[in-house]
């Protein structure tokens, strides 16, 4: 129940008279308030320029050459997309990267959500710990990645002489040289870039409304989960565009294919 003062700063909050008084007062603080915002944004695009400016020349400069060039080489002509859409080589390389990149994309996602939820929820060492094992690898050059699952993935190498040792397998398995190698190596290269931005939102949740949500019944623990998977959901968006965007820039698929189509 509200209390006197309170009932009397609501009446005197609809008196006209109190706001014709302060009228002037009211307007100042918001000018102020107006101008600090205004400032602060212009702070944060001045904190933008160096960025921007690093984008713009080893990135945007870069790539409106190459477009300009083949436009006007020597003279304008949109032969170069003729050829690019008439070659069925051409065709058949943009069908399997976005293939791969949807099926990696997917796959990292799949992983990558359970484990933003345990880290998430863990405890503080046992987050510490588990954040680390995810933060460590980026450190690791991706060639060096790359090689260490050709070394797993071999005819000869760990996984196939495991299986063999235990009679699983007469004949090792080709998991090298095809599409599943370069998945696998993908989705190990890009879950991180999964995970982290999954992570940070669900940070943010309370996890008491899922122990609360318990104490409501089915209605209340359904309600509570919708509510906490929309708030989810909005790092599942950044996390796969970055995911997709690395994967389709990245080298891994090279390596882990020697030549074969990916």
């Amino acid at each position: 129940m509200p209390t006197a003062p309170e009932n009397a700063k609501r009446q005197l909050m609809v008196d006209p008279a109190w706001w014709g008084e302060n009228r002037n007062v009211l307007v100042e603080r918001w000018n102020a308030l107006a101008a600090q915002v205004t400032r602060i944004r212009w702070t944060n695009g001045l904190l933008l320029l160096p960025a921007l400016a690093w984008l713009g020349l080893l990135f945007v400069y870069p790539i409106g050459r190459l477009f300009y060039a083949s436009l006007f080489t020597p003279a304008f002509s949109l032969s170069s997309y003729a050829k690019l859409l008439g070659t069925s080589v051409y065709a058949k390389v943009f069908a399997n990267t976005f293939e791969i990149s949807a099926t990696v994309t997917l796959l990292a996602l799949v992983l990558g959500y359970p484990l933003a939820f345990v880290l998430a929820t863990a405890g503080p060492r046992a987050s510490r710990l588990m954040l680390g094992a995810i933060i460590v690898p980026l450190w690791t050059s991706v060639l060096v990645r790359t090689y260490a699952w050709m070394v797993l993935l071999g005819r000869r190498g760990l996984v196939n002489e495991g299986l063999q040792s235990l009679g699983l397998l007469d004949a090792p398995l080709p998991l090298l040289y095809n599409r599943l190698g370069v998945t696998i190596g993908m989705v190990h290269v890009l879950l991180p870039f999964m995970v982290l931005p999954i992570y940070s939102v669900m940070k943010g949740i309370d996890v008491d409304l899922l122990k609360a949500a318990q104490n409501l019944g089915p209605i209340g623990a359904r309600r509570s989960c919708e509510s906490t998977c929309r708030c989810r959901y909005r790092g599942s968006p950044p996390a796969a565009s970055s995911s997709s965007s690395a994967r389709w820039g990245s080298s891994s698929p090279r390596l882990c294919s020697a030549g074969a189509a990916t």
